[in-house]
């Protein structure tokens, strides 16, 4: 997914190089623009972010920063009641007064995986705008906060928001497998479908509306678990519930990376109910 997205924005990249006159953060739809003051300034981009990218084939994502600067990109469709993820970019970044960049993020997708770099001014937990280097092609994104209807995430998060109760999360991993998770009222996360095993433990956390997953196990290969992820574990995993655009449809996203053999792979698990 990596060159095909990447050779999807090169149309776009004389045009993005003209916007790119006015310096760091000037694409923007729906976002800020102009430059910030730069400086260091730890967790000040944090929030979750929906963004359009200047791109036909992926023109959405959801963006998601961390208190830590941790940038977790999740690129696909999104429709009234769906969202399709294609790849997931993630790494770490900085945050400075009003800026957050970035020059070591990996795009990952379910064939390949790319270097990507971001440079952006935020507003923060209300928007961000800026530039996009995906396998060496530029692009602009841009977006805002979702409506507080939506999504917030300044408030704590709940279990009883992600917990399945008679209602489990059916979706997908990034290389398309599909799964259907239920997670109980104590966190435990189990599978409930043929193909790929899935379990670990999920925790609200206090200061945000996102949750910690740990423990975070795939199956074996022989039980459908693609290369690179079968019999892998990772902490480094985060969870996201809230609202798609019709209001109605909850949408799960738990993006995650383990590594296999010396190599890092990325996944995303999409789900909506």
């Amino acid at each position: 997914m990596g060159k095909k997205f990447a050779s999807a924005l090169v149309p776009v990249v004389l045009a993005v190089l003209l916007i790119l006159a006015d310096g760091c953060g000037a694409y923007n739809p729906n976002g800020t623009g102009g430059g910030g003051t730069g400086g260091s300034n730890p967790g000040q981009a944090q929030g979750f972010y929906s963004c359009d990218l200047q791109s036909l084939t992926t023109p959405t994502m959801e963006t998601l920063i961390l208190s830590t600067d941790v940038f977790y990109g999740m690129v696909g469709q999104l429709q009234q009641s769906s969202f399709a993820v294609s790849a997931l970019i993630t790494g770490q970044g900085a945050s400075g007064n009003n800026t957050y960049s970035s020059t070591t993020l990996t795009e990952y997708s379910a064939a390949s995986s790319s270097t990507v770099t971001v440079s952006a001014t935020d507003l923060p937990q209300s928007s961000m705008s800026g530039t996009i280097t995906i396998g060496g092609a530029q692009g602009g994104f841009g977006g805002a906060a979702l409506a507080g209807s939506l999504y917030t995430y300044s408030t704590p998060a709940s279990i009883a928001t992600i917990a399945t109760g008679s209602t489990p999360w059916t979706g997908t991993l990034l290389d398309g497998s599909a799964v259907t998770l239920n997670i109980s009222t104590s966190g435990s996360i189990t599978t409930t479908s043929s193909g790929c095993q899935v379990t670990g433990n999920v925790t609200a956390n206090t200061t945000n509306n996102l949750f910690t997953v740990s423990n975070l196990t795939f199956g074996s290969s022989s039980g459908g678990c693609v290369t690179g992820l079968a019999g892998q574990s990772t902490s480094a995993a985060v969870g996201i519930v809230f609202f798609l655009p019709d209001g109605v449809t909850q949408e799960l996203l738990i993006p995650a990376t383990v590594t296999s053999g010396g190599a890092t792979v990325g996944t995303v698990f999409s789900a909506h109910r």
